[in-house]
């Protein structure tokens, strides 16, 4: 519409000033759309949809080109990451994608900048490591994590009644690594899944013990009060690991666990992305008292 318009009134003054017998000016040729790349010998940075496709379509394209290329030559995917940022997509993990190949010269750099946090190194990286083709290479931060050993991903649905949050606790506990080793963790589920009675939940390592109310939501877990319950024993028994939940798009859970003040340094570096209320980014400092508020520090 804005450009019916202008073209409207362009055309308006041209019929005035050739009434008045003035020279008329020619109006402005509209400008030409840029071509969508312009390095030469670029593969990714020129991946366009087809009639018919979507913006998620045309965005996975993207990642998996950005990734495959990345196994083969990390500058140049870097390079057009760069050049496809410009195009300000909206699109979480094409985002990541870019953020890695532009952030790092390479695969290793990354890793190794990861393990200086102290975020590598996890009990689970060896289960990673038997699951994994030799060939695969870490493209993105979270690849790294996963990676890692202190990654934990699950349904936030279980399907079942009761939910056995007793269960995710001791998964989520092994990540903790010695500090929560030997901890019991007993779950006094309600009636049923419809009741307005909560779970109970109780957790002991040595002589210390722990309890939380779990609200009931059906075969749905308390994620939350599963956390803030980990988070607390770490910190009571004098521990630097927090568990901090990750941003993601749908109803699965991603958990990292790692040193408290290591997780909030790479959330505001922009390496990860906390699973807390977008609204909170707005507040500046807020948000990372939010995040610290969250992880006991």
């Amino acid at each position: 519409m804005t450009f019916f318009a202008t073209r409207v009134g362009v055309v308006l003054i041209v019929i005035v000033l050739s009434a008045c017998g003035t020279d008329v000016p020619e109006p402005p040729a509209a400008p030409e759309k840029p071509e969508p790349v312009s390095m030469d010998g670029a593969t990714c940075a020129v991946v366009a949809s087809g009639e018919g496709s979507t913006p998620w379509q045309r965005n996975y394209e993207l990642i998996e080109c950005l990734r495959e290329l990345a196994y083969e030559d990390w500058s140049q995917a870097g390079a057009e990451a760069a050049h496809i940022v410009g195009w300000s997509l909206d699109h979480g993990s094409l985002n990541e994608v870019t953020d890695s190949l532009t952030r790092y010269e390479s695969s290793e750099a990354m890793g190794s900048d990861l393990e200086a946090r102290g975020l590598l190194g996890g009990p689970g990286a060896q289960y990673f490591d038997e699951d994994t083709d030799g060939n695969w290479q870490p493209i993105t931060v979270k690849d790294w994590l996963r990676k890692s050993g202190f990654w934990y991903e699950f349904d936030a649905e279980t399907g079942t009644f009761p939910n056995n949050h007793d269960y995710l606790l001791e998964s989520l506990a092994e990540m903790f690594g010695e500090s929560l080793n030997g901890a019991v963790f007993v779950e006094i589920a309600p009636t049923d899944w419809e009741s307005d009675d909560p779970y109970q939940l109780r957790a002991t390592l040595g002589e210390r013990s722990w309890e939380r109310v779990a609200e009931n939501h059906g075969d749905w877990y308390d994620v939350t009060t599963v956390l803030d319950m980990l988070n607390t024993m770490a910190a009571d028994v004098g521990a630097s690991k927090r568990a901090m939940p990750l941003q993601t798009y749908d109803q699965f859970v991603t958990v990292i666990v790692g040193p408290g003040e290591a997780l909030l340094t790479a959330a505001n570096d922009g390496l990860i992305d906390p699973a807390v209320a977008r609204h909170s980014m707005d507040r500046g400092k807020a948000f990372e008292d939010e995040v610290r508020k969250q992880l006991g520090l």
